[in-house]
């Protein structure tokens, strides 16, 4: 940890996005297990790394019989969930400021066994948001970093249309931020945005779905990306 966040320092870094998996820290209901996460968040301080943790995956106890497998799947009761918000909240709230609620939860595997539902995770921020704003009010709350993805729904559903129906479901005030995924996929990075289309520029459709719902002052994020790096001949 300290040699790769010391690499990153000195890079110029100062963000660090960090996944805090609720199914390897929550393994029994009511137990966490903070001693390695202890040490990143020690670190990430130390090396002047900003942290947004990623709060995602469920413990098996906490999730369907269907999803036995798969830990990226949500819990069965959002009470669960926020049970786990308020633990971690107040034990890093000192020293984490950024809170993203779950992760992709517009595609498989991160929803389980069962269709994408938008109004399902608006639900799960919603928790989330409450629940970690009590023990932390000052945290910022990221929406969660929707995937890059061009289907109508089923297993996995467009991000534009994700984000369309959870401010359908009136959760912006849920939310302090929204996190989008740039990639460059198979188009050139100046490709015009398409919603046919995945290309660097899908953000700029993410950003008119929010101005489409009168929320021009949220600002968007990139919470990851890449594009191609062309190989050496």
């Amino acid at each position: 940890i300290e040699q790769s966040l010391a690499a990153m320092e000195k890079a110029g870094f100062r963000w660090l996005r960090q996944r805090f998996p609720w199914d390897a820290i929550e393994r029994s209901p009511g137990t966490y297990e903070w001693v390695a996460w202890d040490a990143i968040v020690d670190a990430a301080a130390r090396h002047n790394l900003k942290l947004i943790a990623v709060l995602d995956g469920s413990p098996a106890w906490a999730r369907a019989e269907a999803d036995g497998g798969n830990p990226l799947a949500p819990p069965v009761e959002t009470r669960d969930f926020g049970d786990f918000v308020s633990a971690f909240g107040a034990r890093y709230g000192d020293r984490v400021d950024y809170y993203q609620i779950w992760d992709e939860p517009n595609i498989a595997p991160h929803w389980g066994a069962r269709e994408i539902d938008p109004a399902a995770y608006a639900r799960l921020l919603r928790e989330g948001s409450i629940r970690v704003r009590v023990v932390d009010p000052d945290a910022v709350i990221l929406l969660a970093a929707l995937a890059p993805n061009v289907e109508a729904g089923g297993a996995n559903m467009s991000d534009l249309l994700f984000l369309d129906a959870v401010y359908r479901e009136r959760a912006s005030e849920w939310f302090d931020l929204v996190a989008g995924q740039p990639y460059c996929f198979e188009s050139p990075i100046e490709a015009r945005p398409d919603p046919e289309r995945l290309n660097w520029r899908r953000v700029e459709l993410l950003r008119e779905v929010m101005e489409s719902h009168a929320d021009g002052e949220t600002a968007i994020w990139a919470a990851s990306f890449g594009v191609p790096v062309a190989q050496p001949a």
